[in-house]
């Protein structure tokens, strides 16, 4: 179910690795070659959660970038701005119903809308 919804409309490639969870890997990379891709568990029948897993931060935290509770902050606030929340573990976690499943898994990533971040700093 998951698979077909996403395939449907983002065609990503879907990997189901439980029943009720899957891996989505998107035809983008990050810097350092690594596919970003996101995980979408079924919360219920029409309920599903979309997360990183907290590799968006991760990431970033790779790469030098110090996450200062005040730069942690400013990305939760960025990112509540959008319906998706940022939690003390550090996942990038949104929830979705199947008719708008599609369109928030490409929301609840910023790589995947990189032009909607193109220009944000961290202060």
């Amino acid at each position: 179910m998951i698979c077909n919804s996403v395939l449907s409309h983002l065609g990503y490639d879907c990997q189901p690795l439980s029943s009720g969870l899957v891996r989505i890997n998107t035809p983008f990379f990050q810097d350092d070659g690594d596919v970003i891709g996101v995980y979408i568990e079924q919360l219920g029948d029409d309920k599903f959660l979309i997360t990183d897993d907290a590799k968006t931060l991760m990431n970033l935290e790779s790469r030098g970038v110090s996450l200062s509770q005040k730069r942690f902050n400013h990305i939760k606030q960025n990112l509540s701005y959008r319906g998706i929340e940022l939690n003390q573990r550090a996942e990038i976690n949104s929830i979705s119903n199947s008719a708008t499943l599609a369109q928030q898994l490409q929301k609840s990533n910023p790589k995947l809308n990189y032009h909607r971040w193109n220009g944000f700093r961290l202060v």
